[in-house]
């Protein structure tokens, strides 16, 4: 008798756990709502000489406060990438710039292969309560460029689009005192 309130006490406790950990809000770092499109709008700059290809482009809200991309990468070339830059930049002539490079965790990204860079995250549907919750209603308030900057291969070669990019967020400047007056 004693061993099976022992057992039932463990599965018991088990189950606490498990719902524990699956209960939403857990891990609120990890847990996001993609952006609707027409409130910040994720624009994937057409580059069909760069091998490397940036698809599935979102913006994400993180539940914990917070913004961030998500995208899938995928060689097109038959070359091994071994490093690059890809740029995430706003109509607000702000971003961020990210680096990759392969190391003893991070294999190289095989031709034809793809990898998704927001993976580690939990995506839940966006309900009107979480739109209001997290400002996310009309009108558009930015649009996101997503870009390869530059790529590095197993040969020793490169892509190289900086040009590109520089040329992007000088055209960008010229519209700051328009987003100036729209802050105000």
């Amino acid at each position: 008798m004693m061993t099976k309130i022992i057992q039932a006490s463990i599965v018991v406790a088990i189950l606490s756990l498990t719902s524990m950990a699956q209960a939403p809000g857990r891990d609120a770092r990890k847990t996001a709502v993609v952006v609707p499109a027409d409130v910040g709008l994720a624009v994937v700059v057409s580059q069909p000489e760069s091998p490397l290809k940036i698809e599935e482009a979102e913006i994400l809200r993180y539940f914990s406060g917070g913004y961030g991309p998500s995208y899938r990468l995928r060689n097109s070339g038959r070359k091994t990438i071994v490093a690059y830059t890809i740029a995430k930049w706003n109509s607000n002539n702000s971003g961020s710039v990210i680096d990759w490079h392969t190391t003893d965790h991070e294999p190289p990204l095989l031709p034809g292969k793809s990898e998704k860079e927001s993976s580690n995250v939990r995506i839940v549907q966006l309900r009107d309560d979480l739109r209001t919750e997290f400002d996310l209603r009309p009108p558009l308030r930015a649009i996101t460029f997503f870009l390869i900057v530059k790529v590095s291969f197993s040969d020793g070669t490169k892509f190289d689009a900086s040009a590109t990019f520089a040329a992007l967020r000088t055209h960008l400047e010229s519209f700051d005192s328009v987003y100036e007056r729209l802050k105000r």
